[in-house]
């Protein structure tokens, strides 16, 4: 298993973009706890996640309703929201009442501008 390599090499963490039964990205829930579990279970790392707006073809309520689902003893540790992608503000408050950690997702020098800037200059 990568994961036990990554964990034997002097990994601190693990971020994982969990796959369905036919091999796609995806946020559901019985695929992303089950990931989350393995994972943490055959490497005592914190393990989080992708919440790619791509897994859920741009839906931006979908990804709400099956993050919203990521609860009990295998939700992710934390969760990375890419700042160029939308519905950041909603995902980062239900991940945070979720009690899952948020990790940036920067592509961009103009995400890392945004990360900068004041939030009066980013409405956020």
């Amino acid at each position: 298993m990568q994961a036990r390599a990554a964990a034997g090499a002097g990994a601190g963490a693990l971020h994982l973009h969990p796959r369905d039964g036919t091999g796609a990205q995806t946020l559901e829930p019985e695929h992303v706890l089950a990931a989350v579990a393995a994972t943490r279970a055959a490497t005592g790392l914190p393990v989080g996640v992708t919440t790619g707006i791509w897994t859920v073809d741009g839906d931006v309520a979908r990804r709400l309703s099956l993050v919203a689902r990521w609860t009990g003893p295998d939700r992710p540790d934390y969760a990375s929201i890419n700042v160029n992608e939308p519905g950041t503000e909603d995902l980062a408050d239900l991940l945070t009442g979720l009690g899952i950690e948020i990790e940036a997702g920067v592509w961009t020098a103009d995400d890392a501008r945004l990360l900068g800037a004041p939030a009066s200059a980013t409405g956020y």
